[in-house]
């Protein structure tokens, strides 16, 4: 069950809607639920929330407000109020009135049923004095139970035949305070109607209003509006999270498309948290909406510095971190299931995984037992600090795809709780490297060397994707085509940068001497895998 204004207000901040243009404080109560159960527009969720429970919206002054139906009049008019509207001094206002044939004698409404698994029912409302025998059906997507149905039903039904008289009349301006949905006795043909307003304009002196006739005890609301039974949780405005934005190696051989990785860590004294909707912005002022984040990830900070450690298959069983959560919880896991690709997780930048979590402290695990620089990812060992972000992998990390183009271009986001308004958060700069396919570092870098001091060097190169071991099966390229680049240092300095489409290269005696002066006894180089989107990758680094 949820408040009624909440969810006019949160539907509307999905539209773009700030909080300061939308008052939804003339309305209150609860319902049982909303479902959406296909594409849509929001325009059509807030119309069946404001037909069922005879809510006006009105824009005013740049807000939009929702009332109940039902108001009071706010100015009673005589006849000296009125403009004629035609020719003729004495025809004050224009009368029409709908068919009595074609008003309904029943009305269903279909609805979930909160009693009946949310299986739609049927209520009705019936006018059992009239002639006619039309019926008139309405679907709702807004979750009731039978009582509540039923008083919906009929008071819809009633609202039909007290609504019959159209009035359009002309007052003056000093009544220019009135909005549609204003309710106004209109003093005529010796008798007072109260006219709510459906249409308004200001012609000239004179303000031109179109009203269908009301009566006050039609609209009675049939939302639970005392106190709501304990059994019963209200959804109330969460606060403002934490958006985390992994540009990382593919943690899978899925998703091998120019992007990265978001989560969200909500403050863990919120009890409130349902969602986090994601907006991103290339200008941070037009935010688009682009995913929904339904699912907390377990993370938090490192206590410890992770020392580096053995890469590969091999158990870094000396090495330990300490993280302290502030969402969710860890546990330990066989080793079978650690090789199984199970605690995968991001300390820093270094993806790696831990077999054994020990409860230290309230949620202080310290990690042993660790596979290390997994997925290439061994160049961050050394850069671990006290500090640092730790993300278990999981179900709760969301890929967020970009074009090429937007390939290191800033780019903002916003990540807004449930009930907050998009105007409620502070956009964060991000700029994806799209990491996720950045080539590995070639590795097993050696070299040889010929008569005329001319020096072969070759490397073993890495795979992305499909790296799994295979017997008799070539590992796969992982890019759209095998190239490589070698560069040569001397010192510090750049001196030459060398090509290859095969995981060799020749660096030649002449090459050695336009660049040293001499043939070299050792060369420093670094070989990099070439991506045809992101171009070097990560380097392999040797003196050969």
């Amino acid at each position: 069950m949820s408040d009624t204004q909440s969810i006019i207000r949160d539907l509307l901040r999905r539209a773009g809607f700030s909080e300061k243009t939308v008052d939804a404080s003339g309305i209150n109560g609860y319902v049982r639920g909303l479902g959406i159960g296909k594409r849509g527009t929001i325009r059509a969720a807030v119309d069946d929330l404001l037909s069922l429970f005879q809510i006006d919206a009105v824009e005013s002054d740049g807000v939009l407000k929702f009332t109940f139906r039902g108001k009071t009049p706010v100015v009673t008019l005589s006849s000296s109020d009125l403009v004629p509207i035609s020719e003729d001094p004495q025809q004050l206002v224009s009368l029409s009135r709908k068919e009595w044939f074609s008003l309904p004698s029943r009305l269903d409404l279909v609805y979930p049923d909160i009693n009946n698994d949310h299986e739609n029912s049927t209520e009705s409302g019936e006018r059992q004095v009239v002639s006619t025998t039309n019926y008139s059906n309405i679907q709702t997507s807004i979750v009731l139970d039978g009582t509540t149905a039923k008083q919906i039903a009929d008071a819809l039904l009633d609202t039909i035949y007290v609504e019959t008289f159209t009035l359009s009349f002309n007052t003056f301006l000093k009544y220019g305070y009135l909005e549609v949905g204003d309710v106004v006795g209109i003093t005529i043909f010796n008798r007072t109607w109260n006219v709510r307003i459906s249409k308004l304009k200001t012609t000239g002196n004179l303000i031109e209003i179109e009203g269908v006739t009301t009566d006050i005890g039609t609209y009675e609301q049939k939302q639970s509006t005392g106190t709501t039974p304990p059994s019963v949780i209200i959804v109330t405005v969460a606060k403002t999270n934490t958006l985390l934005t992994l540009d990382i190696p593919l943690v899978d051989d899925t998703n091998d498309v120019p992007g990265y990785f978001i989560g969200v860590a909500k403050d863990p004294t919120d009890t409130n948290f349902r969602y986090s909707d994601v907006y991103t912005s290339s200008n941070n002022t037009s935010f688009a909406l682009a995913d929904t984040l339904n699912i907390v990830a377990t993370s938090g900070l490192t206590n410890t510095v992770l020392p580096t450690g053995p890469t590969g298959i091999f158990l870094d069983k000396s090495s330990s971190v300490t993280v302290t959560l502030t969402n969710g919880t860890l546990e330990s896991i066989t080793y079978e299931d650690l090789l199984n690709g199970g605690n995968g997780c991001v300390i820093g930048n270094e993806l790696l995984q831990f077999q054994t979590a020990t409860l230290i402290g309230a949620g202080i695990y310290t990690l042993t037992n660790l596979l290390r620089g997994r997925r290439g990812t061994e160049w961050a060992m050394s850069t671990h600090s006290i500090g640092e972000r730790f993300v278990l992998s999981g179900s709760a990390i969301f890929t967020r795809d970009i074009s090429q183009s937007s390939i290191n271009v800033i780019e903002y986001l916003k990540s807004v709780s449930n009930g907050q308004f998009l105007s409620d958060v502070s956009s964060i700069s991000f700029t994806p490297q799209n990491i996720r396919q950045k080539p590995f570092s070639p590795v097993k870098i050696t070299s040889s060397r010929d008569l005329s001091g001319n020096v072969t060097i070759s490397w073993k190169r890495r795979t992305r994707i499909g790296g799994e071991w295979q017997n008799n099966v070539e590992a796969s390229i992982g890019e759209t085509s095998e190239s490589y680049q070698i560069d040569i240092f001397s010192g510090i300095t750049n001196v030459r940068t060398l090509s290859s489409s095969t995981n060799q290269v020749v660096y030649t005696a002449t090459e050695q001497t336009q660049d040293f002066g001499s043939i070299q006894s050792s060369i420093v180089i670094k070989v990099y895998q070439m991506s045809s989107v992101v171009g070097r990758g990560y380097s392999g680094d040797a003196t050969v």
